[in-house]
């Protein structure tokens, strides 16, 4: 009985040193202040988003949290407040499944500040069951995941290229290396996961036309892949996946403990891409770990980016 409990706490020990040593991806930490920064975070109520916007505000920063369900988002700027001392941290309501809330968003947004200094498209959704789609018709994981983030970014540029070394941060992921863009597919037609790998490719095809098409304007814009993270994104899976999903991820919560970053782990290169020194040098880069890292190939093609740029404008009647 000795020799299984010994082995039971040489085996969680050896469990808990591969999540903290390899698993959890890189470390970052930085003792620089944001005081007088305006920083809009989607997303923001739980995950990577509220981790993002806590650092944020323990910096000084004055945060604002764009959030789709209210009770959670005012919880979350309460739990923020509390936590840092900085009363500096509000929520607004916007629905990314919906490109008019989208627009009061940000109408609202530029009677309440003069600058913007960080924008973090974090939100995401994944794996929504193959009918949902947003309020204009579109597949489900492309409207939240890029094209309403695509809108937000526009409708906040005037802000954000009058702000002296701003920077816009869009979250990707590394699936974007499994995805292609299917060119029809963006009302529905393609199976769930060939629809989230292609939102999350969209993302950096979008960082890099923007890139471009911001030269000369001193905006930093960069996208990332934050890992495999602990956080409600899956939810979904159990809707449209497959029913054993939830169930399997439960069985196996010790190996999905190991495998996976805690929200705070997964926002580090998040944090790392807002205020790093060095971030504006590899601007238009892809970041993993808070190191620049290539893409896959259908996110350098140029002629791509452009083609998905001039859809997404006519997409959102820009």
């Amino acid at each position: 009985m000795l020799d299984i409990v010994l082995y039971a706490i040489f085996l969680s020990i050896l469990c808990y040193l591969a999540n903290r040593y390899y698993f959890s991806g890189a470390k970052y930490k930085s003792n620089k202040k944001l005081n007088g920064k305006v920083i809009i975070v989607t997303g923001a109520d739980s995950g990577i988003g509220f981790e993002t916007a806590l650092d944020f505000a323990n910096r000084g920063a004055r945060v604002i949290l764009a959030c789709r369900e209210t009770v959670k988002a005012e919880k979350a700027v309460e739990d923020i407040r509390r936590k840092t001392g900085n009363d500096k941290v509000e929520y607004e309501f916007i629905d990314l499944a919906d490109l008019t809330t989208v627009r009061s968003f940000c109408d609202k947004i530029k009677t309440q500040i003069d600058r913007l200094d960080i924008l973090v498209n974090n939100a995401g959704v994944m794996a929504c069951p193959p009918k949902w789609r947003t309020k204009q018709g579109y597949e489900m994981q492309f409207g939240i995941n890029y094209l309403g983030h695509f809108l937000l970014t526009n409708l906040l540029l005037d802000l954000i290229k009058k702000t002296p070394q701003s920077r816009i941060v869009s979250l990707s992921s590394c699936i974007h290396y499994l995805g292609k863009m299917y060119w029809d597919s963006f009302y529905g037609g393609v199976n769930i996961m060939k629809a989230y790998c292609q939102s999350k490719l969209a993302i950096i095809l979008f960082t890099k036309e923007l890139t471009k098409r911001l030269e000369g304007s001193g905006v930093t814009c960069v996208c990332l892949n934050p890992g495999a993270v602990r956080t409600g994104i899956i939810r979904y899976t159990g809707k449209s996946m497959c029913f054993l999903f939830p169930i399997v991820v439960k069985i196996f919560y010790v190996l999905y403990l190991i495998v996976t970053k805690s929200a705070y782990e997964g926002s580090l290169t998040t944090i790392y891409c807002a205020i790093d020194d060095e971030v504006p040098k590899y601007n238009g880069y892809y970041f993993s770990d808070c190191a620049k890292k290539k893409p896959s190939k259908a996110a350098l093609n140029e002629h791509d980016a452009k083609r998905l740029w001039d859809i997404s404008v006519k997409m959102v009647d820009l």
